[in-house]
């Protein structure tokens, strides 16, 4: 296996410090060199000497964006070494807070209430965490994190490390067995968290891993003290239960049940909700010295859209006038990510889900004569799945509940639960739906609902009703690769075509006859392509956009994208920001470095320059870029006269 430690280098990651050693790896704050940006990096321990190879589980855990699960950039994999790219962590373990005996109740509340919520949110993309403890959440003033969900072990080994022991206190009776772990099984581990952030030691003691192992079979630990509020120990004794049963089914029970606690608790014992918060202490760590802070500032900016990443965010409305021309009308002028936009059926109104620079993920809606969107603020964690042609927003909320909210305003309904994906018929009475059925069970496609047209062990996405409402499309990922499925109106699916890597990414849309399904592609060999699949699984170039992602086709009216365009190089004075000068040439940046003289020498990729990288040198924004060759540029001598690039390739070289 690879070495990683502080000072080390992982690619052009700058290993700072590390954080953690637990049962799902060891836990490192970095720095990407790239962007100048801290990172957090989980390396995953070897499974029989190999690397860990990232399956459906981890997948899906990356794709899950919530503000209490630390959000995943990137999953990358090498022989010997397998590593997770994720946001900052932020704050210390729960386990280091714990060492300062019980916690205020308040405190309490607020923190059990966030990992329910994380729970709540992972359990409804069919992910069951199945190892958690307190080295698994971390705890900042603003936030608590769970920040191994996914890449611990789905079946814990009771003997792999002693951390794993340590741990055995945490794992539920049926796991302890041998049983597989489902949502009751973390609601059991919150549980003992509960109980040993209230009293002060943990709730099934014992010497050894056998000692404590024996405890959990046993039954509920010893009663809390007469200082705890009755209502928390009520609420322990349906999370600890040995029989799953027996206990509380859901984390949205138990995020319902902490948030009446604290308010009934805020009212008649003031005092105990009112105990101070202890201070967190948070390491800090001395940022080492950057080659490029002297008189000039660099960054990388982008100035489009980018569907998948953080980068600038647009999501487009083109439409023909009657002359043939295309007009474009901007949507979102922030920097940020688009989840999901759809447009009404007069072409008029866009409502995208979508996250904002500095705003966290929200639902928004803007017509054609408002300057922005408009929050509709819905719950947090909320994703807007499908607009009907009656102006119905489909909304799926964190817990995997759906509901109908009318766009003109008023009341949201519940309509149904345990949903993935869905889209309204075009009449807006039924649904086709992706449906989670729990911990084991397969995924099913409903059209209607309640109509199962399709089962499979991997979760069902893009869920599009034709226009006709007589079929539905939807895709499905295999390994690394999407499959397009498509089902008649209460009949069996069949798989059209699998896609390459990169294609249907933002989604896929039907075109205005119904004969095709079209998607957009990230692919590098068909980047910026508009595609379409015909029902006998024939595939056609309908258009191409240069970097876009296709969102959403309704009718001839209109047609939504997202569209990542060229990031640039801007230059200026520490001191003075509204100097910036634009360096960039033609493509996107994707790395740069700046000379002692002052120049910029940065590798661009994608048109005009096609599918390859190419470096280029620049000083004045006056004259046009120098090319100095091919290949992605990764260092510059210190005189600046020379410059290494890696040709990328098979190999590299």
């Amino acid at each position: 296996m690879e070495e990683v430690s502080p000072g080390k280098h992982l690619g052009r990651l700058e290993i700072l410090s590390l954080i953690q050693v637990s049962s799902a790896g060891q836990l490192f704050r970095a720095r990407d060199t790239r962007d100048d940006k801290d990172v957090g990096v989980r390396v995953l321990p070897l499974e029989h000497g190999q690397e860990v190879r990232f399956g459906q589980r981890q997948y899906t855990i990356a794709r899950l964006k919530h503000k209490n699960i630390l959000s995943v950039r990137r999953l990358l994999s090498k022989p010997g070494i397998s590593y997770v790219v994720s946001d900052p962590v932020r704050g210390v373990p729960l386990r280091q807070t714990l060492k300062q005996g019980p916690l205020p109740v308040g405190e309490v509340i607020n923190i059990v209430r966030q990992v329910a919520s994380a729970l709540e949110a992972g359990h409804g993309a069919g992910v069951v965490h199945a190892d958690l403890h307190p080295e698994s959440i971390f705890v900042a003033p603003d936030v608590v994190q769970i920040v191994d969900y996914g890449f611990n072990s789905s079946k814990p080994s009771l003997t792999a490390s002693k951390g794993s022991e340590e741990n055995v206190g945490y794992l539920a009776p049926e796991v302890l067995k041998g049983e597989e772990p489902s949502a009751q099984s973390d609601l059991f581990s919150m549980g003992a968290i509960l109980y040993e952030m209230l009293v002060g030691h943990k709730a099934f003691r014992g010497q050894t891993a056998d000692e404590r192992m024996h405890a959990v079979l046993e039954g509920m630990p010893e009663e809390p003290p007469a200082r705890v509020p009755t209502a928390l120990v009520a609420l322990l004794e349906r999370l600890l239960p040995v029989d799953p049963a027996q206990r509380l089914q859901s984390a949205a029970e138990v995020r319902t049940e902490l948030e009446q606690i604290a308010a009934e608790l805020a009212k008649s014992q003031p005092e105990v909700w009112k105990s101070p918060k202890r201070a967190l202490a948070i390491p800090r760590v001395a940022a080492p010295s950057r080659f490029w802070s002297r008189a000039l500032l660099w960054t990388v900016t982008a100035l489009g859209a980018l569907a998948l990443g953080w980068a600038g965010a647009r999501v487009y409305s083109m439409r023909r006038e009657g002359s043939g021309v295309t007009r474009f009308l901007q949507i979102t002028h922030r920097p940020g990510t688009i989840v999901r936009a759809r447009i009404s059926a007069d072409g008029k109104t866009v409502v995208y889900t979508a996250r904002l620079e500095p705003a966290p993920t929200a639902t928004y809606v803007r017509t054609q004569d408002e300057s922005d969107g408009r929050d509709l603020h819905l719950p947090d964690g909320s994703t807007m799945l499908a607009l009907s042609k009656q102006g119905a927003i489909a909304v799926r909320l964190s817990n995997g509940s759906l509901q109908r909210i009318p766009l003109a305003g008023g009341s949201p309904e519940q309509i149904d639960t345990g949903i993935l994906d869905a889209d309204w018929t075009p009449d807006g009475t039924k649904l086709a739906v992706a449906r989670y059925r729990g911990p084991g069970a397969p995924y099913r496609v409903e059209f209607p609902t309640g109509t199962v047209v399709h089962e499979t062990r991997n979760p069902p996405q893009m869920v599009r009703v034709s226009p006709d409402g007589k079929q539905v499309a939807f895709t499905e990922t295999e390994g690394k690769q999407p499959e397009l499925w498509v089902a008649r109106l209460e009949g069996a699916a069949k798989k059209l075509l699998t896609l390459d890597a990169g294609d249907a990414q933002r989604g896929i849309s039907w075109s205005p006859d119904g004969r095709e399904i079209w998607y957009g592609s990230i692919a590098p060999q068909s980047r910026g392509l508009i595609l379409g699949v015909n029902l006998d699984g024939a595939k056609r170039q309908v258009s191409w956009m240069p970097e876009s992602y296709l969102d959403d086709v309704n009718g001839d009216k209109a047609l939504v994208e997202s569209f990542r365009m060229w990031s640039g190089v801007l230059v200026g004075p520490v001191d003075d920001k509204t100097k910036l000068v634009d360096l960039s040439w033609h493509g996107e940046v994707v790395n740069l470095f700046l000379t002692a003289a002052g120049k910029a020498i940065f590798t661009e990729y994608g048109a005009p320059n096609g599918p390859k990288y190419e470096v280029f040198m620049r000083e004045n924004a006056a004259w046009p870029a120098l090319r100095i060759g091919e290949g992605d540029a990764v260092s510059v001598s210190p005189d600046g006269r020379s410059v290494c690039a890696m040709l990328r390739g098979s190999p590299s070289k």
